[in-house]
């Protein structure tokens, strides 16, 4: 039998010759699988039997395409004398509806596996926008930010403001104080904690961001778009076949419908949660992805559990040498009490950073002395943009 690298045709009216021998190491390779080769792979796909899905992938992309189809049924001779690949090949297109029972069972095997990974990725992302919207904790840690801002900028242009940008949680670190390693962040989490000690209990969702970091949206998107065409496709195409393939693939395939819809209907609110959380944050859901936007809480999340440790630290060590000093007075002169300093005056001819540095430290006196309270106020639900100068 003469090969050929251009295509199946027939060869003298009596042999199917297929395509190149790629293509034929690739039928070769398939039916080596099946112990009882083509006579087995027949039996499978009359019975629609079960088979794994990487088997029936690879079964589909073998398939011949309507060219094939017309030599392969023009072909007279013995099916004896084709090799392998053209034997399998004439027995399975005398198959009924052989391509529409593949990827039938093709869905029966992968459908349900494709429905148990995408849903937990869909929940993580609508978990995580409930968590960045609602939790009580965060509303009120993003609200004291606020409000310290404009304390820290009074007398500026941008005092008074009625929110900021969620971008600027990453910047909170940038302002220092003259304490080594003490940053806003640092002092908004000594205020925050003075007035609720259990405000930072937020950043334990700080896996749920992480993992949700991990979801692929637009894959999710691609792979449930797929679904919902592939279903739909099989369930016209049902609608035209005899009644012997109806007793076989109805039930599976009506059942997988109604799993595939409840996956779209969850889909379709993730998709609005995300839409919802990103005009919450007062951001442009066109042009702001919800990755950016998980993306900027992570890593605000990390900072802020990284910021409230070393004040711990701070906290401990400052203890460590008050009580080192203390005991050191004690032995000079243990009946003199201590008279509290002055407050320091901020001088008038301070730039604004310097004044803001010497705000938060002052700020910071007030902490430590107890006099400080932030007055108690409704947590604003959102964060708005940033007022105009």
């Amino acid at each position: 039998m003469a090969a050929s690298d251009s295509g199946t045709h027939i060869d003298d009216g009596s042999h199917i010759v297929h395509a190149s021998s790629i293509t034929t190491f690739s039928f070769n390779i398939f039916l080596r699988q099946f112990k009882n080769g083509i006579p087995e792979v027949i039996d499978i796909v009359e019975g629609a039997k079960s088979l794994s899905v990487d088997t029936l992938k690879g079964l589909l992309k073998i398939l011949p395409d309507s060219e094939e189809i017309k030599l392969i049924k023009s072909y007279k001779g013995s099916a004896e004398s084709l090799d392998d690949a053209e034997r399998f090949l004439h027995h399975l297109i005398g198959v009924s509806d052989y391509r529409f029972r593949i990827e039938a069972m093709l869905q029966r095997e992968e459908g349900p596996l494709l429905i148990d990974e995408l849903t937990p990725q869909i929940n993580l992302i609508k978990t995580a926008c409930h968590i960045l919207m609602n939790d009580s904790n965060l509303v009120e840690f993003l609200g004291i930010i606020l409000k310290l801002g404009n304390l820290v900028n009074s007398g500026s242009y941008a005092a008074n403001a009625v929110g900021f940008k969620v971008s600027d949680l990453s910047k909170l670190t940038d302002m220092r104080a003259n304490k080594p390693q003490m940053t806003f962040l640092h002092y908004v989490i000594l205020v925050a904690k003075s007035n609720n000690e259990h405000i930072l209990d937020f950043t334990a969702n700080s896996r749920t961001l992480k993992d949700a970091l991990k979801v692929s949206l637009s894959s999710v998107e691609e792979d449930v778009t797929q679904m919902v065409r592939t279903v739909n496709r099989l369930t016209t195409e049902l609608t035209h076949k005899s009644d012997a393939i109806k007793q076989v693939f109805s039930a599976t395939i009506k059942e997988h419908a109604k799993n595939v819809e409840e996956l779209k209907t969850s889909f379709d609110q993730m998709k609005s949660g995300t839409r919802d959380l990103i005009v919450h944050f007062c951001e442009d859901p066109k042009t702001f992805q919800l990755e950016e936007l998980l993306q900027i809480f992570n890593n605000f999340f990390d900072c802020t559990l990284r910021a409230d440790k070393e004040n711990e630290l701070r906290k401990k060590r400052e203890e460590k040498l008050l009580q080192l000093e203390t005991n050191k007075e004690n032995e000079k002169e243990s009946n003199i009490m201590k008279v509290p300093k002055k407050r320091a005056k901020i001088p008038d001819t301070m730039t604004g950073f310097e004044q803001k540095k010497g705000l938060v430290d002052l700020l910071m006196e007030d902490i430590r002395k107890g006099d400080f309270r932030l007055k108690t106020q409704p947590a604003a639900k959102s964060i708005m943009l940033e007022q105009s100068s």
